[in-house]
């Protein structure tokens, strides 16, 4: 009274077979929850960023260079999937956030004073989409 070792081979295989197909699903889940994150990070840092130039007339932290007036310190805590930096001027900024981790294949996010957002994959300079953030790991919107 007991399972013969095909009976158990056979449940062994199904179980990969559900495997195989439920994992992509779920990393695909856990980079969009990471991607969202990473839009809400943007959206508050821009808020901050014309909160400050309200009360100091400017973007930049000081007279001269490009140091945003509010510091990107408060997004790159451990245990954040992006890595956030600013530059300024009086006028402008544009925020970046890059992913940090492979599951994210280099997926990058901008957004400027303007609230114009890019979507970029590696550098900075490929664009994978000009005019929106993408919603999921492969770049589309």
């Amino acid at each position: 009274k007991g399972f013969t070792l095909v009976e158990v081979m056979i449940v062994v295989v199904l179980l990969a077979i559900l495997a195989a197909v439920g994992y992509p699903q779920y990393t695909n889940h856990v980079a969009t929850g990471y991607i969202a994150e990473a839009h809400a990070d943007l959206m508050d840092y821009k808020n901050k960023m014309e909160s400050y130039y309200q009360d100091e007339k400017s973007y930049r932290s000081g007279t001269s260079g490009s140091t945003c007036g509010v510091q990107a310190g408060a997004y790159n805590t451990s245990g954040k999937k992006f890595a956030y930096a600013c530059t300024a001027d009086e006028e402008s900024f544009t925020i970046t956030a890059t992913s940090s981790v492979p599951l994210l294949e280099g997926i990058g996010f901008t957004i400027n004073n303007n609230g114009a957002k890019q979507t970029f994959k590696g550098t900075i300079a490929t664009i994978a989409q000009a005019t929106c953030w993408a919603k999921k790991r492969g770049g589309e919107c």
